[in-house]
């Protein structure tokens, strides 16, 4: 599991705290400001938008914006396999 974020976002840093430490190790965390392809990548996403967080898994992928995908996302992550 990806997600795409970039410093300052405050969406972005609501997800990582409202994650345990051990569902923020579940993650590949890709900072969009210092890997361009990961910026063209969520910019594909997001027709032109560098839209974070944006999270991605092997069959979906969606911005975490508000309560309700905030919760998808937790519950998404949970079950994700930890990164390595």
């Amino acid at each position: 599991m990806v997600v795409y974020w970039r410093p300052g976002c405050q969406y972005c840093a609501r997800l990582i705290r409202e994650l345990g430490t051990e569902e923020r190790e579940r993650v590949y965390w890709v900072n969009i400001w210092e890997d361009a392809g990961a910026a063209d990548r969520v910019r594909h996403y997001h027709d032109g938008f560098e839209t974070v967080p944006t999270v991605v898994t092997a069959d979906d992928h969606f911005v975490a914006k508000d309560a309700e995908s905030y919760d998808r996302a937790k519950a998404v992550i949970r079950r994700a396999t930890p990164v390595d």
